[in-house]
């Protein structure tokens, strides 16, 4: 069995030093995102999600600033490798005022646009100037062939965009291209040639494609899990493999369990499918209406302060990231239509909050934020679903008295940037509180986990 000291994956040694390894191999990481271990032995490890903390690796938001950056990161990768500047505010204008491009779109446009612009060498290097205009040549006629017209498209198309079929078309073509002409110095042959133009094509074509750059291991709960077993020196595994059985919003804190083999993972992931596991969420709501809904039913001691929400959800036709409620079933395609329940129960009420306790007997997409949403409930902090008047300002202070909350993060107080303090103020207030399932080898042995949130409710 694991032993697990403050976080730490430890199968020998003491607690300090299990400490150790944890605040290393996660010391990039700011203290208030930072994963905690649980439990952990050789086929599952649940841990504490904190807040505004992704629980997969993916790609950053693609907001303007992530443009920026991808952009700046490109051209510089460009300048290193190839010595030469794409214009910096035409590639940027291009990216982000065209928007997402197709392969193919962005493949043509970028060979229009290093065959139209200006190469400038930006340092002294082995290679001179000569080659430089030897190399803007070929992808002259690479584009255009021997017509001085740029604004012929009709070649463009047919230029792969494969490495090994490109490589192949400049092999065949290489006379073509050369017109004459020898190889640039730093290259000897005809794949030489084919390798540069194709990197140079790529690298502006990665920055019209608009792509947002991956997130980092840090970002994520799955790649902090990495770090952690990669850093272990306790362990004596060869494989530290980790893998996904169930996700939380990024907004979302609490409880989440990772297989540490293929074969837990697909038992886990047969148990999520089968339901034979119990999830129950703590949130925090405006104005909690009691007998809006007449499909209710009731559970629980308390009759009055309890019962279920039974709707259908469908994918916002819109608004790519969000959910609705389909009350009427012409409304949207039966394809994309999935029935949802949630139990619910209030545990307390004061001064218009009320502190849920909530049950997903489905596990659609968002299907707490838009159930309590669509009983004009909604979560406090959600910036998808709620109104205005339910979000918590940033230039509030973090403890707010007149409403009971009280921001109790015990990383707040070792909060470093303004940056950090600042999203520790505004937070989705909805935790995953308690996580029950059998263990994928041990049938006969039900694990349970419970966190407390963040934040508490007087």
């Amino acid at each position: 069995m694991t032993k697990i000291a403050n976080g730490a994956i430890s199968k020998s040694g003491s607690s300090e030093a299990a400490n150790t390894v944890y605040t290393e191999a996660l010391a990039s990481v700011p203290q208030h995102l930072r994963i905690q271990v649980l439990y952990s032995d050789d086929d599952i490890v649940v841990i504490h999600k904190p807040p505004n903390l992704r629980s997969v690796p993916g790609h950053a938001s693609p907001t303007k600033s992530d443009s920026e950056a991808v952009t700046t990161h490109n051209k510089r990768k460009l300048e290193d490798n190839e010595n030469v500047v794409v214009q910096q505010q035409s590639l940027t204008k291009n990216a982000e005022t065209m928007g997402r491009k197709t392969g193919q779109e962005a493949w043509i446009a970028a060979i229009q646009q290093l065959t139209s612009e200006e190469q400038i060498p930006t340092k002294n290097t082995s290679d001179c100037p000569e080659d430089k205009i030897r190399i803007q040549t070929c992808l002259q006629r690479l584009a255009y062939g021997d017509t001085k017209n740029n604004n012929d498209k009709s070649k463009l198309a047919s230029i792969p965009r494969k490495l090994k079929a490109f490589t192949r078309y400049v092999e065949r073509n290489h006379k073509r291209i050369l017109a004459g002409s020898s190889l640039p110095s730093s290259m000897q042959n005809a794949n030489d040639l084919a390798q540069t133009l194709y990197r140079r094509i790529e690298q502006v074509q990665k920055v019209l494609l608009n792509i947002p750059q991956s997130t980092s291991k840090e970002e994520s709960a799955f790649g902090q899990l990495e770090l952690l077993f990669s850093s272990s020196c306790s362990s004596s595994r060869v494989d530290q493999s980790v893998f996904v059985v169930h996700r939380l919003d990024c907004e979302t804190s609490g409880v989440m369990v990772f297989a540490r083999t293929s074969s837990a993972a697909a038992t886990l992931s047969a148990t999520w499918r089968s339901g034979n596991v119990t999830k129950v969420y703590h949130a925090l709501v405006k104005g909690w209406l009691k007998d809006t809904l007449d499909d209710e039913k009731s559970y629980g001691p308390t009759p009055q302060n309890s019962g279920e929400i039974r709707v259908c959800m469908a994918p916002h036709p819109t608004e790519r990231l969000k959910w609705r409620v389909v009350e009427n079933k012409g409304e949207s395609d039966d394809t994309k239509i999935k029935t949802s329940k949630t139990c619910w129960k209030v545990l307390s009420t004061k001064h218009d909050i009320s502190l849920l306790e909530l049950k997903p007997i489905t596990g659609r997409t968002h299907q707490l934020r838009v159930h309590c949403a669509y009983r004009k409930s909604p979560i406090l902090g959600d910036s998808l679903y709620s109104t205005e008047d339910t979000l918590f300002s940033r230039s509030n202070s973090a403890t707010n008295e007149g409403d009971g909350l009280v921001d109790r993060n015990p990383a707040k107080c070792h909060s470093s940037t303004k940056q950090e303090s600042s999203e520790l103020k505004q937070r989705l207030c909805l935790h995953a509180y308690h996580l029950s399932f059998p263990h994928p080898t041990m049938k006969e042995k039900r694990m349970s986990f419970s966190t407390e949130p963040g934040w508490t409710y007087k």
